[in-house]
């Protein structure tokens, strides 16, 4: 399971049951902005904060360093100075904060010794913050949804999954049906966000996983989450029956699944371009999924004997030219029911 998912989830629970409506601060320049409520209501806990002249300027944009401090501070992550020390351009007083998002992994930088601290941060960008500090950054990546914002060509490679997800999840919100991913978002934009994120984040982190499950072609029979608590999700199937579930299980579990699935969609140029190591991995992820209680199948052999063979065989068929465009998975298990390596339940 990805590394903090269940930590940054709990947190997110606890800010969503304090309520942010205790207006104790306000500014002179946010009486005409629809993002009134959501600035006043972050200033009251610190999480944003305006200027000396007792301003917000709300249509001004936002940095990557401002964001961070705004975004570390809603989840209130431990400070963490240091972990920002390999970026040559972020300030003193944003180190604490950069260095937060990094030890979530929220950030990663624009390159290893550049986080762009002064660069306006664009829509996307925050998006993908946003889905990480969700900890869902592998599932939207593995489940590759379309967008269907009506300029998502306009979305970047790197961010076009975790738009496509939030877009899914009812968080990200565009206008006219258009994200305008590279827009640099302003002051008033953030704050709306951050509280949206904070206020709202079981609601998030239950749609979330809705959209994996309905995603994950090998859980036919599931038709719905539903969040008990941070511990314990409810799983409610089609054919009425329902089954409680310890909530980092079953979120392994559909990393399991949607690794296995993904293999679907590889076949024999990606496996003869593959190193061995990597060819190892992909039988690997096979075999544990044959082997789980939640698979469908029975295996016959060893889990050792069952990749050994299995490698040797795609090895062979794959050398055919003939077959190089079938799919790795479709041939993993053809081969191994022909073979008697694996048996339905």
């Amino acid at each position: 399971m990805k590394k903090g998912v269940i930590s940054l989830f709990v947190a997110l629970l606890i800010l969503a049951s304090t309520s942010l409506t205790a207006f104790a601060a306000s500014f002179s320049d946010i009486s005409g902005t629809y993002a009134k409520p959501y600035i006043e209501a972050l200033a009251s806990k610190n999480i944003i904060s305006g200027y000396n002249d007792g301003t917000y300027r709300p249509q001004e944009r936002v940095t990557r360093a401002q964001f961070a401090k705004m975004l570390a501070l809603a989840l209130e992550l431990p400070a963490s100075p240091e972990s920002a020390k390999n970026f040559t351009d972020v300030k003193d007083w944003a180190d604490p904060y950069v260095g937060a998002l990094v030890d979530s992994d929220i950030t990663k930088g624009i390159r290893p010794d550049f986080f762009g601290a002064d660069n306006p941060i664009t829509r996307q960008e925050m998006i993908v913050m946003f889905v990480r500090a969700m900890g869902m950054e592998d599932y939207a990546q593995l489940i590759n949804l379309w967008s269907q914002f009506e300029d998502e060509e306009k979305i970047s490679q790197f961010a076009y999954a975790h738009v496509a997800f939030a877009e899914q999840i009812g968080f990200a919100e565009g206008n006219k049906n258009h994200f305008m991913p590279t827009q640099t978002a302003d002051r008033a934009a953030a704050a709306k966000w951050i509280y949206n994120f904070t206020i709202d984040s079981d609601k998030y982190f239950e749609n979330s996983l809705n959209v994996i499950a309905f995603n994950t072609v090998t859980l036919e029979n599931l038709e719905s989450v539903k969040v008990i608590n941070d511990t314990t999700v409810k799983l409610i199937n089609f054919d009425g029956t329902t089954e409680n579930r310890d909530l980092a299980e079953f979120m392994d579990e559909l990393m399991v699944r949607l690794n296995y699935e993904y293999l679907y969609f590889l076949d024999g140029y990606f496996w003869n371009d593959s190193n061995s190591s990597v060819k190892d991995d992909i039988v690997q992820t096979t075999v544990s999924f044959w082997e789980s209680e939640y698979s469908s199948y029975t295996l016959m052999l060893s889990s050792a004997d069952a990749k050994a063979q299995l490698k040797t065989y795609l090895n062979k068929f794959y050398a055919n030219e003939n077959n190089i465009e079938y799919s790795i998975l479709d041939d993993m298990l053809m081969y191994a029911e022909e073979k008697g390596i694996l048996e339905n339940k």
